[in-house]
């Protein structure tokens, strides 16, 4: 509940203001992938198969996206928790294309 609250402030904050302390890549990509670790933990793998998809249609371009080093390190653990990986339809170009994304 916390983490939908947080969300939802950060949305607004970032309407009312014009920006985002984090930036709107990193929140993307963070609760995107947060979505596919929680949905993974309970093997709903159809689920997670959209997740993915949804998330690959969006980082297209992975090197034109910038985030923190420390808001990519925190993706990539998180990605490191998914469960079922080897049922997840690509999640390998998943991880790749996140790694590819610009650190500043």
């Amino acid at each position: 509940m916390a983490v939908s609250e947080n969300t939802n402030w950060m949305i607004y904050h970032y309407l009312l203001l014009g920006k985002d302390p984090l930036g709107l890549e990193y929140r993307f990509l963070y609760h995107g992938v947060a979505c596919l670790f929680h949905t993974s933990q309970f093997s709903d793998i159809t689920t997670c198969n959209v997740v993915v998809k949804g998330l690959l249609e969006c980082i297209a371009n992975p090197k034109s996206i910038t985030i923190t080093k420390n808001g990519k390190n925190d993706i990539l653990k998180l990605l490191s928790g998914v469960k079922h990986t080897d049922k997840i339809e690509g999640f390998l170009e998943l991880l790749n294309r996140i790694a590819l994304v610009n650190v500043k």
